[in-house]
């Protein structure tokens, strides 16, 4: 029914860095500084929405939408902030670390050479989309 060997090959070290973003979102958002400022960030949709993109940029969009879903009920600004957002810095998205992680494992060129054009391309995509994204909300 269960194949044990599997288990074997599941990559905890990918688990524990987004469970470890999960828990870094519950201790900051109980840090008085961080509870203020995202309440005082948080009163418009377009604030909502940079937030969303910054925030991601340095723990992942998902547990992005977690902390700013907290202070906020502007509900399409973080929708589109945190999707958005999981373009630019390698861990913006899990799938970034999940696509470099095979990369390492299964290309014989430069890794650190593919990362600095992932990067590039994710921060002109960030930047486009990020152009868009802010449009649909204001408009």
């Amino acid at each position: 029914m269960m194949d044990h060997r599997i288990l074997g090959q599941v990559d905890y070290a990918i688990i524990f860095t987004f469970v470890g973003f999960f828990v870094i979102v519950s201790d900051i958002s109980q840090v008085p500084v961080v509870v203020s400022t995202l309440k005082h960030l948080e009163t418009s949709p377009v604030s909502v929405y940079l937030t969303s993109i910054v925030t991601s940029q340095v723990i992942s969009n998902v547990p992005s939408t977690v902390l700013v879903a907290r202070f906020s009920n502007q509900v399409a600004a973080l929708f589109y902030g945190t999707n958005i957002g999981g373009l630019g810095t390698l861990v913006a998205s899990l799938c970034n670390l999940l696509a470099f992680k095979q990369y390492g494992l299964y290309s014989r060129r430069s890794k650190t050479r593919f990362l600095v054009f992932f990067t590039f391309i994710n921060f002109v995509a960030l930047a486009v989309m990020g152009v868009l994204g802010w449009w649909l909300l204001v408009r």
